[in-house]
């Protein structure tokens, strides 16, 4: 049996029903958020990437980055990764990520099968232009590569998007 585990109750996305062994596959998509305005940023990725597909097939899973300093949910997230069609992070950081991101990453990367799904990066951008290198997308860039996963990175400023979401919690 298959079923949707939710890390926040207050996410938007339909959760899966179960599906019947014989019945095909749906899209299996894993998110990594770091805040709030990152969340609600990735939930309209998600919703974007399931256009057009059926609902009571798709399957989601969502993390707090912050969350995954606990071993359980730690195990949890990398199991979903695993086996995920998409992976999702979406971030403010430009330059690195806390120690339980990489040993997540480095948890589900040996595992997955070449050349099959997709890595989305959401990263926020700085207020002001950065001259150096953007590190969060080198970095997500080479764990794309070395798993034969598209790899894909939208930005987007969300200086102005966080207290607005704030205000509305």
């Amino acid at each position: 049996m298959q079923r949707t585990i939710n890390q926040e109750r207050d996410s938007r996305l339909r959760p899966a029903a179960p599906a019947a062994p014989d019945a095909e596959r749906g899209v299996n998509v894993t998110v990594v958020y770091e805040d709030a305005a990152a969340q609600a940023w990735a939930q309209e990725a998600c919703e974007q990437i399931f256009v057009g597909l059926d609902w009571e097939r798709a399957q989601s899973t969502w993390w707090k980055l912050d969350d995954l300093r606990a071993p359980a949910v730690l195990a949890g997230a990398v199991s979903k990764a695993m086996r995920a069609d998409v992976v999702v992070v979406a971030i403010r950081t430009t330059e690195g990520f806390p120690l339980p991101f990489y040993v997540w990453v480095s948890s589900w990367l040996p595992h997955r099968f070449p050349g099959e799904g997709t890595l989305a990066a959401l990263i926020a951008t700085p207020k002001s232009p950065v001259l150096h290198k953007n590190r969060a997308v080198e970095y997500l860039g080479a764990v794309a590569k070395r798993a034969g996963m598209r790899f894909q990175v939208t930005e987007r400023d969300l200086a102005f998007e966080a207290p607005r979401l704030l205000e509305a919690a």
